[in-house]
């Protein structure tokens, strides 16, 4: 009695490491009552295989099984029995001396020119980001001096509101480019991707507080605020705080990645989108409260 069983796709061969090969067919099952799988087959088996158009610029067909005992116990695909017979544009046919579960591997890393041209804008984009960053650092460092030094500019709540949210700037744009460098030590990273956080909330902060003095200023003109700026400058450094360190509290491996070190997952979406949504939409609130009245 012969068994076989189809598999659309590989979530139930899922490895550790795909690494630059991926399945690029149906995976195909086979058994024969009372035969052990592992014995050897004389002839061996042959099968074929159509390639699947959803692997984009898969290359050098190689023929596989599934061995649930590769890579310490964890399973992978081996090549080992199997034979390459034939392959096409469209199909590959396999030859193998024992019955498992079938497939073939594609090729999908980037070829040797991809890779250059890749290499080459991503070093371009690199030097266009610190160019950006140096130059914004200079001008919110020029920006807050001029501030800091003129009793006149520093005097009005809009221009102490600026002085912060100058500084909030400041602080993203040293963090990132601290983020940029820190892949490599964990714990650096998941500092820096922590500072990312903090201060990107610190400035979404800053912003409402700046909107809420706006709609004090233009409509409510007879409602004065005592020591405005001081009680939003608080709130506006200290509540990110909280938020970044329970965000970072559950599962710090979520700050790190290999290309830059910020919050990822759910870290991501609740402590960082899910703020700045809630800022967002109450900005746009107080401006058509202003535009209304």
């Amino acid at each position: 009695r012969i068994t076989n069983f189809v598999y659309i796709n590989d979530l139930l061969f899922l490895r550790r490491e795909e690494e630059s090969q991926r399945v690029g067919s149906i995976i195909i099952s086979a058994s024969v009552s009372g035969y052990n799988r592992s014995e050897i087959l004389d002839p061996p088996v042959h099968l074929t295989f159509m390639k699947n158009p959803d692997v984009e610029n898969g290359t050098n067909a190689t023929c596989s099984f599934w061995d649930p005992t590769a890579d310490n116990g964890f399973g992978d695909w081996s090549s080992r029995g199997c034979a390459l017979v034939n392959e096409t544009e469209e199909g590959v046919v396999c030859e193998c001396d024992h019955l498992t579960n079938f497939a073939i591997l594609l090729d999908v890393s980037p070829k040797a020119n991809e890779t250059s041209v890749s290499v080459g804008i991503t070093k371009t984009l690199e030097a266009l980001s610190y160019i950006g960053a140096i130059i914004s650092i200079f001008f919110l460092t020029l920006t807050i001096a001029t501030y800091v030094s003129s009793k006149k500019l520093r005097s009005t709540e809009p221009s102490q509101l600026l002085i912060n949210l100058c500084f909030g700037f400041l602080g993203i744009y040293l963090a990132y480019i601290i983020a940029l460098h820190a892949t490599a030590a964990s714990g650096l990273c998941v500092l820096a991707g922590v500072l990312v956080h903090y201060f990107l909330l610190a400035t979404f902060f800053i912003m409402a507080a700046d909107a809420i003095l706006i709609v004090n200023k233009l409509i409510f003109v007879f409602f004065k605020i005592r020591r405005y700026v001081a009680i939003a400058s608080i709130i506006s450094w200290s509540v990110p705080v909280i938020i970044a360190i329970a965000t970072v509290a559950p599962d710090y491996k979520n700050y790190l990645e290999i290309n830059f070190c910020r919050p990822y997952g759910i870290q991501f979406y609740v402590g960082l989108l899910a703020p700045f949504l809630a800022i967002y939409i109450f900005n746009w609130i107080i401006y058509i409260i202003i535009m209304v009245f």
